[in-house]
């Protein structure tokens, strides 16, 4: 499926949407991915730039409730320190959904950053759309992601489809950001060991591959082994050298 970057005119959408239908037809025969019925909270630093520096610019909580049919996430960032007064105001994500045999499969998207207006995405799986905020309409395919889900989904795949993501062709996975559908392709590239505010951990390290002749920003996802594939470092590169990371906290074990 080719990620549509616009919206466009339904006879136009009609080629990604047998493409995608044909794309998760090859791969039923891998599925399921499983999820585990789980609730709990979980605390992270997020750090801008180099995290021994500790320059950290917000206080992360992570609400994560999973049952046999549904699951909400939730995220609230509160800024710190020289961050507080730039941003004015806290930001909160959630994502909602249902449980299926494709992990996560979100149906509403959220996000709301200080002062400014909320965005969301709005899936319709029957029509196999999402309906952006600002209006737009694009084609979805089984396995999307919104950017709450993507790293518990890395988590859920690592734990039922580790030899898919350590493949050579890795995990492909839609993801929904705030006016487009971006499609990325995920490997598990290595296993290392990394301190952990405090703690040495033995870690997966799942990254998103750049598309070609794409200026991608960089996305790594490290998953604790010995934590049943938890989220513990996330840390994102942008376009222009910025690097923002989310580190698990102690207390959260």
């Amino acid at each position: 499926m080719r990620a549509p970057h616009e919206t466009q005119a339904p006879a136009a959408q009609a080629a990604p949407a047998a493409e995608s239908a044909s794309r998760e037809a090859m791969i039923q025969a891998r599925l399921p991915v499983q999820l585990k019925a789980l609730r709990g909270q979980w605390n992270y630093k997020m750090y801008y730039g180099d995290r021994a520096d500790d320059s950290v610019v917000a206080l992360v909580r992570f609400e994560v409730e999973v049952t046999d049919s549904l699951y909400v996430l939730r995220s609230l960032a509160r800024p710190q320190g020289f961050a507080a007064v730039l941003f004015q105001g806290d930001f909160t994500q959630e994502s909602r959904g249902t449980v299926s045999e494709w992990g996560y499969q979100p149906s509403y998207y959220e996000e709301h950053r200080g002062q400014r207006g909320k965005r969301w995405a709005q899936m319709d799986w029957e029509q196999r759309e999402v309906r952006l905020s600002d209006g737009a309409r694009l084609p979805i395919a089984q396995g999307v992601q919104d950017r709450l889900s993507i790293a518990w989904q890395l988590s859920a795949l690592a734990r039922s489809q580790l030899k898919r993501l350590q493949s050579s062709t890795g995990i492909q996975i839609p993801l929904i950001l705030t006016k487009n559908i971006e499609l990325n392709r995920f490997f598990a590239r290595a296993i290392a060991e990394d301190t952990i505010d405090g703690q040495r951990l033995r870690l997966l390290k799942v990254e998103r591959e750049p598309r070609p002749g794409k200026r991608d920003a960089s996305i790594e996802v490290w998953l604790d082994i010995d934590r049943d594939m938890l989220p513990v470092r996330l840390r994102v590169e942008d376009r222009r050298g910025r690097v923002v990371e989310q580190v698990l906290q102690k207390e959260s074990w």
